[in-house]
């Protein structure tokens, strides 16, 4: 996702889902992120400054003053 430039800004164990496939005779799993309601397209080196997310899974600077 970076890659392509877009931030979730929202990972945390429930939007994180695992597929298992039975793939001629052997288990395939691929991980999978669901919930982009707060996803957003960035330019490389651009800070975001809007506080979003679940305040449980994020980083202390997030919420803090200091940020």
């Amino acid at each position: 996702m970076h890659s392509k430039n877009i931030a979730h800004r929202d990972l945390k164990p429930e939007n994180i889902l695992l597929e298992e496939k039975d793939d001629l005779g052997g288990a395939m799993q691929t991980i999978k992120l669901i919930d982009f309601g707060t996803a957003k397209k960035f330019k490389p080196g651009e800070k975001f400054t809007d506080r979003v997310g679940t305040l449980n899974y994020m980083a202390p600077e997030v919420y803090s003053d200091k940020a």
